[in-house]
């Protein structure tokens, strides 16, 4: 079983089309193995999701290509800005035109690890998260409501629960996610957003897993696993399959997403709260509650793909029999049935005819 020391970026298959399955697999798991960190901005797995990415990578048909066991994060919107009404907005590539630029502020699958450096914590400094006064923006690329383009990046990141146990202030945990945060409240009385005002977000996002299997059959029982356990929004991205393709799954579950705003950019590019300390600090141990909630999940979904994916299934044990064995039982009993009926009506003739043959009458 491989060491667990690096997983893959992204959730996609980057290998050649004419690679089999069985290929991929060893190109991933060599990665996996390798020392070194991998492409990920952490550069490696999460620890809670070693156990069910070690185990899932034994099965012969299965591959791991991305995960994430959770974070707490605190996210910084990229600058947004209105398209002219002079010009086409037949496209939307981020030329100006009469709608806002539509990028999401997050990859697809939400967890790719941005906003740490070779698995260690990171805060950023909001002051160079903030788009300078007089910065151009049409240098960088545009973002749309919540977008992380143009400056859009994680002021803060953890894939563990906060370490907020012991005696410690509100103020303080609040500087925990906002480092370097003068302590002042933005003046939300009066003020009125705008579709380029840039919020902060402070987040919990559950665990997320894609596997790639050797054929659908694999990919619909990991499915019917995940969403029986709770894992609600998860499924198979590439249904259609073309020559050379594997299924994908992704698993995952909105149930404990988390995302209130806790701040913004004035108009002087500064980030600033608008929250006091007390409610972030009682975000953090909503998330830590969440945290503990998604470990026990992945947990369950470990132990109900070890039972659906490994466990053999013995028909002294269980009275569990194959689907054909079943079909030649059943088909025997009827048969054996249908001789029992045949040799007692042969009977009932043969006392019928003793009886005519002694004479005997009815009393009626």
């Amino acid at each position: 079983m491989a060491t667990p020391s690096a997983a893959p970026a992204v959730p996609g298959d980057r290998s050649h089309p004419a690679d089999t399955f069985d290929a991929r697999k060893a190109r991933i798991l060599a990665g996996i193995a390798s020392p070194g960190p991998d492409a990920s901005p952490k550069g490696s797995i999460d620890t809670h999701v070693i156990p069910l990415i070690n185990r899932l990578n034994s099965h012969a048909d299965v591959v791991t290509t991305s995960s994430c066991s959770g974070r707490i994060s605190v996210f910084l919107e990229g600058a947004k800005k209105l398209r002219t009404p002079d010009a086409s907005n037949s496209n939307n590539t981020g030329e100006q035109g009469s709608e806002l630029n539509t990028h999401d502020d997050c990859d697809d699958d939400n967890h790719v690890d941005h906003g740490e450096a070779n698995g260690q914590l990171q805060t950023i400094d909001p002051a160079l998260a903030a788009v300078a006064p007089g910065e151009k923006s049409s240098s960088r690329p545009n973002a749309g409501v919540g977008g992380k383009g143009d400056g859009g990046r994680w002021l803060f990141v953890s894939h563990d629960p906060l370490d907020i146990t012991q005696p410690i202030s509100d103020a303080d945990i609040a500087d925990m996610v906002m480092e370097r945060n003068s302590g002042e409240i933005f003046e939300c009385l009066g003020f009125k957003p705008s579709v380029t005002t840039r919020f902060v977000h402070f987040k919990f996002e559950p665990m997320i897993l894609h596997i790639q299997t050797r054929n659908l059959e694999v990919a619909q029982t990991i499915l019917s696993t995940a969403l029986s356990t709770g894992f609600r929004e998860s499924g198979i991205m590439n249904m259609a399959l073309g020559k050379n393709q594997c299924p994908m799954v992704a698993i995952r579950s909105n149930g404990l997403v988390m995302d209130s705003i806790i701040g913004l950019v004035d108009e002087n590019g500064i980030v600033q709260k608008c929250v006091d300390d007390s409610y972030i600090a009682m975000l953090a141990r909503v998330g830590n509650m969440r945290f503990t909630e998604n470990f026990l999940k992945i947990e369950k979904l470990t132990k109900n793909l070890e039972d659906a994916l490994f466990t053999v299934k013995s028909e002294v044990a269980n009275d569990w029999e194959d689907k054909e064995v079943r079909k030649a039982r059943k088909r025997a009993e009827g048969l054996k049935r249908q001789e029992e009926a045949r040799l007692f009506a042969a009977a009932q003739s043969t006392d019928a005819e003793v009886i005519d043959g002694m004479g005997l009458v009815s009393l009626e």
